[in-house]
C-alpha cells in the first residue's frame, strides 16, 4: 500500500513530496499545477523498466511519436527538457521504501559498466543488455547522436528489500525500444488517460477472465453505477476485430461504443479495478463523461473493489460534483478519503496540501472551493 511519494526532476516537478496516501486518493488544483505529472510519475515509479509506458504517456500527450530523430517527447519527461538531470521518485509502502532513478543517454553506454550495474543487479539475460548496448553504439555513430539529443534511457530501481534491478530503453526509427522487466516488487499500475474512453483489448482479456472465475459481479456493478440496465458485457468479433457487446434490455446486443463516453469509461475503470497484478489504479480526469447522477453510485462500486482486493486509486478531478459524491460515498468509511490540492507558485514551485475526509466533509458542506 502506497503511504507517500518524492518527486525530483520529473516533467515540470523540481521537487515534491506527497505523503499520507489513503485507499481513495483525489488530486485536485488549477490547470498548469501539474496534477497529471504527479500521477505521470506514479505509474512510472509504479512500472519501472517499462519502455511502453513512456510512449504512451507522450502520446497521450498529443506529442506525436517518439523516436531517433524526434527525441522531444522522450526528454519532456526530464526537467527543463534537460536529459542529462537525473529523475528520481521514491515511494514508502507498507513494507519500506522503493526507488527509482532514471538517466538520459547519449551516444554511449557507460553506465552499463559500471561496478553497481554488474550481471547480479541486472534484470533481463546479458544477451538482451548486450543488445541495448550495440544499440546505444549504433546510435553514437549517427551525426545528430551529439550532446543536445537523448539517445535513450537507463532505469535503476531499488525495491524495499534493497534488491536492484535495471533496464534501459533505445530511441529507435520506429519509437522507442527495449525489454519490459517485469519487478516483482513493483508497485503496479493500471492507469487511464484523461482522453482515454475505453481499450477494447484489454477490458475483453478482464471481462474472459473473470467470466472463467465467476467474478463478473465486481465489473457489473461498476458499470451498472452508469447504466443500471445493463445485464451483462460479452466479447464478440466484427470483420476480424474484437468488439464489446452490452445487454442493456434491448432486442439486440449494443456495442459498448454506442452507449456513450460515460459507459465506455466506466467499462475501463472496472477493467483497471479487475485486473490481475496492478495494486494502483490511476484515473486523469475520473468525472470525463461521467453525469453527476451516477458519481456517487460509482464511488461506491469503486470502493468496494477496493476494499475487497487491496487497491488504491489515485485520480484526479475538475468537478465539484465529483468530490461531494465521494464525500457522500465514504461517510461510512472516513479514513479511506484523501483530497490532496496540488498547487504551482508564482516562481514555478509545486507544493502540495492535504484535506483528511473530516476537512473535506466540511469544504462540501459549507461550500468552501478546494479545487
Amino acid at each position: 500500500m502506497l503511504k507517500s511519494i518524492k518527486i525530483e526532476n520529473f516533467r515540470g516537478l523540481k521537487r515534491l513530496e506527497i505523503t499520507d496516501f489513503s485507499t481513495i486518493n483525489i488530486f485536485v488544483g488549477s490547470n498548469g499545477s501539474g496534477k497529471t505529472s504527479v500521477l505521470e510519475a506514479l505509474a512510472v515509479l509504479g512500472s519501472p523498466g517499462n519502455p511502453h509506458l513512456l510512449s504512451n504517456l507522450a502520446a497521450w500527450r498529443e506529442m506525436g511519436p517518439m523516436n531517433i530523430q524526434v527525441d522531444y517527447p522522450l526528454r519532456s519527461f526530464f526537467r527543463e527538457l534537460n536529459s542529462g538531470i537525473e529523475i528520481k521518485l521514491s515511494a514508502a509502502t507498507e513494507k519500506g521504501i522503493q526507488r527509482l532513478s532514471i538517466t538520459g543517454q547519449q551516444s554511449d553506454i557507460s553506465r552499463l559498466n559500471e561496478p553497481e550495474f554488474n550481471t547480479k543487479s541486472v534484470t533481463g539475460t546479458m544477451q538482451e543488455i548486450e543488445g541495448a548496448a550495440a544499440t546505444f553504439r549504433r546510435s553514437a555513430e549517427l551525426p545528430f547522436a551529439d550532446g543536445n539529443k537523448i539517445a535513450g534511457v537507463s532505469y535503476h530501481f531499488t525495491d524495499e528489500e534493497g534488491t536492484s534491478a535495471m533496464a534501459s530503453a533505445t530511441l529507435v526509427p520506429v519509437g522507442l525500444q527495449g525489454v519490459v522487466q517485469n519487478v516483482p516488487r513493483a508497485l503496479g499500475v493500471f492507469y487511464i488517460q484523461g482522453r482515454r474512453a475505453s481499450s477494447v483489448l484489454e477490458t475483453a482479456e478482464a471481462i474472459t477472465r473473470i467470466t472463467e472465475a465467476g467474478e463478473e459481479q465486481p465489473f457489473l456493478q461498476v458499470i451498472r453505477a452508469i447504466e443500471p440496465r445493463c445485464k451483462s458485457i460479452q466479447v464478440g468479433f466484427l470483420g476480424g476485430q474484437t468488439i464489446l457487446l452490452a445487454d442493456v434490455g434491448g432486442p439486440k446486443r449494443l456495442s459498448i461504443s454506442l452507449l456513450g463516453d460515460g459507459f465506455c469509461r466506466a467499462c475501463l475503470i472496472a477493467t483497471g479495478l479487475v485486473t490481475n497484478g496492478p495494486k494502483l489504479i490511476i484515473v486523469d480526469d475520473i468525472d470525463a463523461g461521467l453525469h453527476h447522477n451516477a458519481m456517487e453510485n460509482l464511488w461506491r462500486a469503486i470502493f468496494q473493489i477496493c476494499q475487497n482486493r487491496g487497491i488504491q486509486i489515485c485520480c484526479s478531478t475538475h468537478n465539484e460534483e465529483m468530490l461531494h459524491a465521494a464525500v457522500a460515498a465514504l461517510a461510512e468509511s472516513p479514513e479511506s478519503l484523501r483530497l490532496i490540492r496540488i498547487d504551482r507558485g508564482k516562481d514555478g514551485s509545486v507544493s502540495s496540501e492535504n484535506y483528511d475526509f473530516i476537512h473535506a466533509q466540511i469544504a462540501s458542506r459549507n461550500g468552501i472551493e478546494v479545487r
